[in-house]
């Protein structure tokens, strides 16, 4: 008797996993159906506002070869038919994965000189969403040490950021940004955790160290936009090197800006930025071309050796 309770007990339960096996898979599928439609609502039901401003169109990742060829990938919404541009014309559309991951390889090599890329997004309303980033893009096909590739950003808490540099042994200014009227922020990379000190026109203003990926960043308020010396002084193993060059000696003119967002004039040694900021004002930015001053030999350098920039010769309008 208990050998067939037992058995009746066996094939009732293996009929209950068999009766639920396929309706656990079907709920399964129209749970990620169910998600994927509210994941749609939400998205297509965002203030246009927030969808404006958020930073639903992002850059990753650029890289490029000495060849010209390049690659971008970027996070934006699930799905969206991404749009990249080169200033005005439209190179290609993408569309994100269910993460919202997206990647373009360049079917033809790019040519020589500036490059600007943006994003766009049309939602099923028909709004369009253009991305608050930009990336710059400099290649010389002859001469890829003057490869520079950096991002702008509306938001002037992010400003300019060089994307292809690498640690040096020695000192470098990449770019120095002027915003929300009194604010100046100087990037640069340097000898990892070595000390670093700012000087604005003789005046030792602040001092930081630098990361251990070789970068730093200094951030000064209260500095009324106009010309200035700037001195970076580097303390590495007991030795001290300096950086000197004059910063916004010539300004982009504002009134450009009301019919451009952005501005871009390239010159021999700088490249001079004007971009519009999310809160209505304006960021003025140079990133520097040709400050680099390796040091191949540490012994080489003695206290207070001075490294000069030189001044920029020439300008050309890019759009």
């Amino acid at each position: 008797m208990k050998k067939e309770i037992l058995l009746l007990s066996s094939l009732i339960s293996l009929s209950i996993v068999l009766y639920l096996g396929i309706p656990v898979n079907e709920n399964m599928d129209h749970k990620n159906i169910v998600e994927d439609e509210i994941l749609e609502r939400e998205v297509n039901n965002l203030p246009d506002d927030k969808l404006n401003k958020d930073p639903i169109l992002k850059f990753d990742i650029v890289r490029l070869d000495p060849k010209g060829n390049i690659i971008i990938a970027g996070k934006t919404i699930p799905g969206a038919e991404v749009q990249i541009f080169d200033g005005n014309e439209k190179l290609s559309t993408v569309i994100s994965d269910s993460h919202g991951d997206w990647v373009w390889v360049s079917e033809n090599q790019i040519e020589d000189g500036l490059k600007r890329f943006r994003l766009k997004y049309v939602d099923k309303s028909g709004e369009e969403h253009n991305s608050i980033e930009n990336v710059i893009v400099n290649f010389e096909k002859d001469n890829a040490d003057n490869h520079k590739i950096f991002k702008i950003s509306e938001d002037s808490r992010k400003g300019v950021k060089v994307l292809n540099e690498k640690e040096i042994m020695g000192i470098e200014i990449d770019s120095v940004e002027h915003f929300n009227n009194e604010n100046l922020r100087i990037r640069g990379r340097s000898v990892p955790l070595s000390k670093i000190k700012v000087f604005l026109s003789g005046n030792m203003l602040s001092e930081t160290f630098v990361k251990k990926n070789g970068f730093w960043e200094i951030n000064l308020k209260n500095i009324k936009l106009g010309s200035y010396d700037l001195k970076i002084e580097l303390a590495s193993q007991n030795q001290v090197i300096s950086l000197e060059t004059s910063i916004f000696n010539g300004l982009i003119n504002s009134e450009l800006l009301q019919k451009k967002k952005i501005i871009v004039e390239d010159g021999n040694s700088l490249w001079r930025i004007a971009r519009k900021t999310l809160g209505g004002g304006v960021l003025f930015a140079e990133i520097y071309k040709h400050n680099r001053k390796k040091i191949k030999d540490p012994n080489l350098i003695y206290p207070g050796q001075v490294f000069n920039i030189p001044s920029i010769k020439k300008e050309i309008s890019y759009e």
